[in-house]
C-alpha cells in the first residue's frame, strides 16, 4: 500500500532521475553550442510534464472525492460547494439558512482551515457566537488560477481523509482495491 507521500516521493525521484540524465546529456551538448537551447527546452518540457502528472494525480483523486460527496449530498458539488460544506462543518452548527455575509464567512473559515496545516493560518479560538477565528501567519505567494485550484483540491483531500470523512481506494492491477489513509 502506497501512501500519498510515497507516491509523491516516487514521482519526485523519477523527475530527479530525468534531470540527472539530461544534465549528463548536457555535457555532450555543450560542445555544440547550438544544442544548448535544446537542452533547456528539454528541461522545461520535462518539468512541465512532471507538474502535469502531479496535477493529474490530484485531479483524479479530487474527482473521486467529489463523486463520494455527491452520493451523500446530491449532484453539483464543485469547489465552492465543498468549501461551503467544510465551512459549515467547522462552524459546527449544522445546516441552516445563512445570510450572504455568513456564507462569505463560511468560505473564509473553510479556506483558513484548509491552509492551516501549510502554516498560512493559525486557529485563535471562537467568539461569543461560536464562530471560529484565525490569525494570518504568512502571506500566500502569488499563485496562478491553476495553482490555486491545485492547492485547494489537495488540501480538501487532506481535510476529508484526516478527519475520517473519506477513504481513498487505489486500484492495483495485481490486487483488488487497496485503501489509503
Amino acid at each position: 500500500i502506497k501512501t500519498k507521500k510515497e507516491i509523491q516521493r516516487s514521482l519526485f525521484h523519477v523527475y530527479n532521475f530525468l534531470l540527472i540524465y539530461l544534465k549528463q546529456k548536457e555535457r555532450l551538448l555543450v560542445r555544440n553550442k547550438n544544442n544548448c537551447l535544446n537542452f533547456r527546452t528539454a528541461i522545461s518540457r520535462y518539468t512541465f510534464v512532471f507538474l502535469q502528472a502531479m496535477d493529474y494525480d490530484i485531479e483524479i483523486r479530487y474527482q473521486k472525492l467529489k463523486a463520494s460527496l455527491e452520493e451523500k449530498f446530491g449532484e453539483g458539488m464543485d469547489v465552492q460547494a465543498i468549501l461551503f460544506l467544510i465551512g459549515v462543518n467547522e462552524l459546527g452548527v449544522g445546516y441552516r439558512n445563512f445570510t450572504k455575509a455568513e456564507k462569505t464567512d463560511l468560505f473564509h473559515i473553510a479556506i483558513c482551515t484548509l491552509l492551516e496545516p501549510y502554516g498560512y493560518y493559525e486557529f485563535e479560538g471562537r467568539d461569543a457566537e461560536e464562530w471560529p477565528h484565525f490569525k494570518l501567519n504568512k502571506q500566500l505567494p502569488p499563485l496562478e488560477h491553476r495553482e490555486q485550484q491545485h492547492l485547494l483540491k489537495e488540501s480538501m483531500l487532506d481535510y476529508f481523509i484526516q478527519n475520517d470523512y473519506y477513504v481513498e481506494t487505489v486500484v492495483d492491477a495485481t490486487d483488488s482495491d487497496k485503501k489509503i489513509a
